[in-house]
């Protein structure tokens, strides 16, 4: 048995089995699914929210008209930050919303010249809406993760000023 075999403890064929099934892994790639938006080329006309899941897009629709749906689908205590709160004043301190201080959350209209809106799709499973004040320089973060078959907001941080820490 030559160094390479011994060093591993396993036979030639054990190690040809170990091959294939990572060349089969490495060589596996989702497939377009239009349920879950994982096409993500912009086409003329479309947006960022264009580009996300049909589910999210469905949900999202659905959070702003009923209020009962919303606050169905809010994982409360929510972590996040309320309104015009520093979050360096903050520090390590966290902040959860509570059902009883909730407040409607009505849909924002992308085409407002005056907020910019934008979409982060991590994997499908996370979808970070980050919804900036022009004039002001306030932003607004949320955050809605999908888990067990429905999407649900996670995290919500009002209209604050960020600011990005230099080291």
């Amino acid at each position: 048995m030559d160094l390479k075999h011994r060093m591993y403890g396993l036979s030639p064929l054990w190690m040809s089995l170990i091959a294939l099934i990572m060349i089969g892994l490495l060589s596996c790639r989702p497939k377009a699914d239009t349920q879950h938006g994982l096409d993500t080329e912009f086409k003329e006309g479309q947006n960022e929210f264009d580009l996300l899941p049909e589910s999210f897009k469905h949900f999202y629709s659905e959070f702003h008209k009923d209020s009962l749906f919303q606050i169905a689908h809010v994982t409360f205590p929510l972590e996040g930050l309320p309104d015009l709160t520093d979050p360096e004043y903050i520090g390590d301190e966290k902040f959860f919303w509570s059902a009883d201080q909730w407040r409607f959350h009505n849909a924002m209209n992308s085409d407002n010249p005056k907020f910019k809106v934008s979409y982060t799709n991590m994997g499908n499973v996370l979808i970070i809406e980050t919804v900036t004040d022009i004039k002001y320089d306030l932003t607004m973060i949320r955050r809605f993760a999908f888990s067990n078959g429905q999407w649900a907001l996670i995290y919500y941080a009002g209209m604050n000023k960020y600011s990005v820490k230099e080291k």
